[in-house]
């Protein structure tokens, strides 16, 4: 139910952030910058946040940060003064960031790393179908009812995700201070794994704003058929996530990860040049099967290098790695759309490979 909840209040504020700052006459750089400057203001808190769950137990700093999520929502859809929406962004930003990276921390409390890609690819399967379905829902919202009301549909789902984690039994409580320490970043893995996580972070390029912006500029869908689009393509992700988990398990996070990627990137690099309909709708469903290959096994890999007693704390390190990239694509990713949107393909395509290249080729960690 959480993770059903949480992905349709993900998927609100994804379609309706851009959709929204587009309608108000904002350009692609100016959009970049208003995100990326509310991420960077979301990304130092998390990392103490999450040590603080290590040892109070995660279900009451989850439903916190739901609750966070509902009152950012409402400073940005309700207050119309950009201060006011960079405010806004930044808290539902940290809140969703640290969240998802205490959801992390929580799968990887109940599971053993041998069926750890299992159990996330069930816990992503469970989100991207909500992520999916609920671009067509929050669409159809704004189109017939306008901005204001999507976003109250939002800041009621969060409020609702607030008290679904309150019903969570506890398994991540320690009987340890809370541990404020980089040790994570002394090893090799550690400190390679930071620079993975930031290409990871940096493959939002794509979906933080400009995919949105695309298919409005390109074919000229409203809100209700970007919505569709999205639902129709990403729905694959679910049930790849489902289905690639085990496989992950099974076949090594490594192989599984570089595989994931070169098919990805490919479909990226393919995407410069088909940018009709029919064949840009083909390829973002190729992107979505595809991407869990990739994305399962690195957020696995961020759950198998911690230490197991302060497993929030490092999980957020990461984390904030992560978050670095989602800034940097921020910012990035509206200069190029500028220029041309097939340069922010390339740029997606190349971080996935970046990526998965440093864990096969230059990490010893073995799962």
């Amino acid at each position: 139910m959480f993770a059903l909840l949480s992905g349709f209040v993900s998927a609100a504020l994804s379609i309706s952030v851009p959709l929204y700052l587009d309608s108000q006459g904002y350009d692609l750089p100016d959009i970049g910058f208003l995100l990326g400057t509310a991420a960077l203001l979301s990304a130092l808190l998390g990392v103490a946040l999450a040590a603080l769950s290590d040892h109070m137990g995660r279900r009451i700093l989850i439903s916190l940060y739901s609750v966070a999520s509902a009152a950012g929502t409402a400073l940005m859809g309700f207050i119309p003064a950009p201060v006011a929406f960079i405010s806004g962004r930044a808290v539902s930003s940290m809140a969703g960031a640290n969240q998802w990276n205490l959801m992390l921390a929580r799968v990887s409390d109940l599971s053993g790393k041998e069926h750890r890609a299992a159990k996330l690819g069930l816990y992503i399967a469970a989100f991207a179908l909500s992520y999916s379905i609920s671009h067509i829902i929050v669409g159809a919202i704004i189109d017939g009812f306008g901005f204001p009301v999507a976003f109250a549909v939002t800041i009621a789902a969060a409020l609702a995700c607030a008290a679904t984690a309150l019903i969570f039994l506890e398994v991540g409580k320690r009987k340890h201070r809370v541990h404020l320490s980089l040790n994570i970043l002394k090893t090799r893995d550690g400190k390679l794994n930071m620079f993975v996580s930031f290409c990871t972070g940096f493959t939002s390029i794509i979906s933080m704003y400009v995919l949105y912006i695309f298919l409005v500029q390109h074919f000229g869908f409203d809100a209700t058929f970007v919505g569709l689009f999205i639902a129709v393509t990403y729905i694959f992700w679910a049930v790849s996530s489902y289905l690639f988990g085990p496989l992950i398990d099974t076949n090594g996070l490594k192989r599984m990860m570089l595989a994931g990627a070169a098919i990805n990137a490919s479909v990226w690099f393919a995407a410069i040049y088909f940018q009709d309909l029919l064949p840009f709708l083909l390829l973002m469903a190729m992107d979505n099967i595809s991407w869990p290959l990739y994305g399962i096994s690195a957020q696995k890999l961020s759950t198998i290098l911690p230490e197991q007693e302060n497993m929030g704390r490092d999980v957020s390190i990461f984390g904030f790695a992560n978050m670095m990239g989602i800034i940097a694509a921020s910012f990035l990713g509206g200069v190029l759309a500028e220029m041309s949107f097939g340069y922010v393909f390339a740029a997606r395509a190349l971080a996935v490979l970046l990526g998965a290249s440093i864990v096969f080729f230059l990490m010893k960690t073995k799962d």
